[in-house]
């Protein structure tokens, strides 16, 4: 609500109007939420497609982009054996991403006939 508020309204709304802005933006947050949960009754499939494509980039691949980015000028070690220990993260994360995807778009799909 304060990214939301300090972002896009406050400098829209004249001081007069705050709190009545601040409660209609309140409300159509709510609203939204109520109408994604009435609307997807089983989370758990599409919370595993999150997970899976979350974890496998922002926990394996950018560390491992990032590592080699601010190695480039002090180099990788004898043998480059953080190049390849990075590249073999980055493998990772890419079989963890595509299995996991795989996984849950099969697990949505079977959901959706399920019910």
């Amino acid at each position: 609500m304060d990214i939301t508020w300090r972002k896009l309204l406050k400098e829209r709304l004249s001081e007069r109007f705050h709190n009545l802005g601040q409660v209609l933006t309140r409300s159509i947050i709510v609203t939204l939420t109520a109408g994604v949960a009435a609307a997807v009754p089983d989370l758990e499939p599409i919370i595993g497609l999150v997970g899976s494509i979350c974890f496998s980039i922002l926990g394996l691949m950018i560390p491992a982009i990032v590592d080699i980015i601010l190695r480039l000028e002090t180099g990788f070690g004898r043998y480059h054996w953080v190049l390849i220990k990075n590249i073999l993260l980055i493998m990772f994360s890419l079989f963890g991403l595509i299995s996991g995807s795989y996984a849950s778009i099969l697990s949505l799909v079977n959901s959706d006939d399920e019910a």
